[in-house]
């Protein structure tokens, strides 16, 4: 889109006194303005649809439609929402004022005319039209880069899918015909493969939910589950990445329901868990996976006794790309987004309490219903 460069403008006159048009045409074309001019209501709102001027400069005592009722028609009518209108009048009352106010008039010019202040008030009418449109037009032009910007990444995402899923099913097929063949050592190395693949699904996964999202145009797929059996496959997945003595245990639970959508809720616990357990590092420790009924609704918890979030981040942690520095690691990515997300689509809450030294708890609220 061509840039929309700022001018002297087009500004259109309507009063019904000849000798009146004539003066402001003289001191706005003085000052490079283009002028049209019109004597009536009827003919200003003629000129107006046709030319889409700058600003308009419009007399309030007209025979006929009054400089009031052309401007109320103008402000309805969309395309002229932030067309400046300055109103022309003798009239120097309040009430007067209040009325064109009322209608949408911009500015007040007083007759009898001062040539100097209203070549600044009509240029700097001109200049806010500009610059709204300057706005506008790189707005759309951000919009359609977005767009652009979308596209190519549904394409990325979907083009990799196919060969990682390639991947991730030989890499699996390797590890179960080839078993009793293997070291420990070279099952522990597939077994790293295949955690790596399914990170990388998730991740290319959580890329298009949360493009979805943004654009309004995800669906949930909603049934009332079972909390304890979302949790039984919480921990099942999580299972493989139990090293050097961390420990994921859930509390005994009563039987809970929630209406939600139970696999992208499964996948919210697993990064909060996966987060929890790569936070925790070579030392190990425990991530505890629980839920509560609370406010019509139920509270997951995940926590940990790892090194803990520094304050400064706990507001941005949920930040798209957003990178968290801890003692023990670098996290930056989309999990902890697509978390938020993900819960906020459900119409429930999600939040994080944290001190160094001390673990992190991460919990999130979705309603029953």
């Amino acid at each position: 889109m061509d840039d929309i460069q700022l001018g002297e403008g087009e500004v259109l006159v309507v009063d019904d006194d000849r000798a009146n048009r004539e003066l402001l045409r003289e001191i706005l074309e003085s000052n490079g303005h283009t002028v049209l001019m019109a004597h009536t209501g009827e003919s200003a709102l003629h000129i107006s649809k046709s030319t889409k001027p700058d600003a308009i400069l419009l007399d309030v005592m007209m025979p006929g439609m009054s400089g009031f009722e052309v401007c109320k028609i103008l402000r309805s009518e969309p395309e002229f929402v932030v067309t400046p209108i300055l109103l022309l009048t003798a009239l120097g009352s309040r009430e007067a004022r209040l009325q064109g106010i009322r209608e949408g008039a911009n500015d007040f010019l007083t007759k009898p005319i001062d040539p100097t202040e209203t070549a600044l008030r009509v240029r700097n009418a001109v200049r806010q039209k500009q610059l709204y449109e300057l706005s506008e037009s790189r707005f759309r032009e951000l919009q359609q880069l977005e767009t652009s910007r979308t596209e190519l990444m549904h394409m990325i995402v979907h083009d990799l899918r196919t060969p990682l899923t390639s991947v991730r099913g030989y890499v699996q097929l390797l590890r179960q015909t080839a078993e009793k063949k293997l070291t420990r050592q070279e099952g522990k190395f597939l077994d790293r493969a295949l955690r790596g693949s399914s990170q990388m699904m998730e991740l290319l996964s959580s890329l298009l939910d949360i493009s979805q999202m943004e654009s309004d145009i995800f669906v949930l797929n909603l049934s009332s589950t079972s909390v304890d059996v979302i949790l039984g496959e919480v921990i099942d997945a999580l299972g493989p990445l139990e090293e050097n003595h961390v420990l994921v245990k859930t509390d005994p639970l009563l039987d809970l329901s929630v209406t939600c959508d139970s696999e992208l809720i499964r996948r919210v616990l697993i990064n909060l868990g996966e987060n929890a357990l790569k936070h925790l590092g070579l030392k190990g420790g425990l991530v505890r996976f629980s839920a509560r009924e609370e406010d019509n609704g139920i509270c997951f918890r995940v926590e940990d006794d790892g090194p803990g979030i520094p304050a400064e981040a706990l507001e941005t942690i949920f930040d798209k790309f957003k990178k968290v520095d801890t003692t023990l690691r670098d996290s930056c990515g989309l999990g902890l987004t697509f978390c938020k997300m993900t819960v906020e689509a459900h119409g429930g809450t999600i939040g994080v309490e944290s001190h160094l030294g001390a673990g992190s708890v991460f919990q999130f609220w979705l309603p029953q219903a």
